[in-house]
């Protein structure tokens, strides 16, 4: 909870999405548990080769692809909630984060 909140001050996102989904994609790569090691390390050099050229896009001027909209609007309100902590008691701002982050569902 108090994580979340120093990343939203911070302009950090919120989860480790975007992690889990690059994981997610190195083991569909993989295709085995334990695969030999020469396979491992091809594989991350590949995966070496896709960062350096989107990084290289990047420096270009090409701009990641956007936020969807509904989470950019929840990324909002909740760093607008961030900003007035100090003005509420903990039970109310706890009801209100909890609302925001159900309207996702």
């Amino acid at each position: 909870m108090w994580n979340t909140h120093d990343r939203i001050i911070n302009g950090l996102p919120r989860t480790n999405n975007g992690i889990e989904g690059w994981h997610r994609s190195l083991q569909c790569h993989i295709g085995a548990y334990h695969p030999n090691f020469w396979k491992f390390v091809n594989i991350l050099l590949r995966e070496q080769t896709m960062a350096e050229a989107v990084l290289e896009q990047i420096n270009n001027g090409n701009q990641p692809p956007p936020q969807r909209k509904q989470y950019r609007e929840i990324n909002e309100r909740l760093a607008a909630l961030v900003e007035r902590y100090e003005e509420m008691n903990i039970a109310t701002y706890l009801r209100r984060v909890s609302r925001n982050l159900s309207d996702t569902v």
